[in-house]
């Protein structure tokens, strides 16, 4: 890999693993068409992709949602490096562990990190830091396609912030985005706190906690304004989405004729595939809940 030389020094800047160690560990095998971290497969794409899913998801769902579900995959996959480091490098301090969640965000070409606070305390679940994000490709393509943005954009990068640092507290850790390239800032800035720092009845935090987190199966807007007949045909989609990966389970079931209890965690979509096996068995029949317990079949 070719790096210029006015960077070299950059490179071994910071804590274990450095940005030297993790271009080290990055490995390119072009005859099995993989690129690997130290083990783990990454992709290497253009930036536009990121750029053409905020556009889609934006037309398809509406900016609210599209923001929700951006900040929900950033997350997810903030939580998944945050473990990645801990098993690839298991006898890093666990100070240069927390801290290397700016440098792999800069080794994939996400975004180039600048500290301007951290302060961190693991044991007693206290954490503070400002940080700015230069470059972020986020509002870079943003700012490309549509001009100057009114309000922050880069969605997948804090919840990637907010999933990295919360893997290494008992509390989540949030991250604000306060200012931002897209809006024709210098460049982007965010600010981390617990959750109890920021407040509960934060308006952020409430989007977090209430749509970011939540697990149970939804519907978007756009199935929900399009009235009954196209309501009821969205949800049937969204229903056999959710039964078909024991979609074969309940049709022998079904058949058979048997009792059946179906327990799962909540969110697992239970009542979602104990209503298609009762409309299967009891078309005339009705569901009933039992709230905190597995879903059953009544008829």
């Amino acid at each position: 890999m070719k790096t210029h030389r006015d960077e070299l020094e950059f490179l071994d800047r910071g804590g274990r693993p450095t940005l030297a160690d993790m271009l080290d560990r990055m490995t390119f095998r072009p005859s099995r068409g993989s690129i690997e971290l130290n083990g783990a497969r990454m992709v290497l794409s253009r930036a536009t992709f990121g750029a053409d899913l905020q556009d889609e998801l934006i037309r398809r769902f509406g900016e609210h949602e599209a923001m929700v579900l951006l900040l929900r995959l950033g997350y997810r996959n903030g939580r998944e490096d945050a473990e990645f480091i801990r098993r690839a490098w298991p006898n890093l301090d666990i100070g240069d562990a927390f801290t290397a969640g700016t440098r792999i965000h800069m080794v994939t070409g996400t975004v180039r990190v600048e500290t301007l606070h951290n302060d961190f305390d693991f044991k007693n679940n206290r954490f503070s830091g400002d940080f700015l994000w230069h470059d972020s490709v986020e509002a870079m393509e943003y700012a490309r396609r549509h001009g100057r943005a009114t309000k922050p954009v880069c969605w997948a990068q804090t919840g990637y912030a907010a999933g990295y640092a919360s893997v290494f507290f008992s509390k989540l850790i949030l991250y604000k985005e306060v200012s931002c390239a897209a809006m024709g800032d210098k460049s982007c800035r965010v600010v981390g706190k617990t959750v109890d720092d920021w407040g509960k009845d934060d308006p952020f935090v409430r989007i977090f906690l209430d749509e970011v987190l939540v697990t149970r199966p939804e519907t978007s807007p756009r199935m929900r304004k399009e009235g009954v007949a196209q309501g009821s045909k969205a949800a049937g989609i969204l229903e056999d989405m959710i039964v078909a990966p024991v979609h074969r389970e309940l049709e022998q079931l079904a058949r058979a004729g048997l009792s059946t209890l179906i327990t799962g965690p909540d969110g697992a979509g239970c009542f979602k595939a104990a209503a298609w096996l009762h409309t299967r068995r009891f078309p005339s029949g009705q569901l009933h809940r039992v709230h905190g317990a597995s879903d059953t079949l009544r008829r």
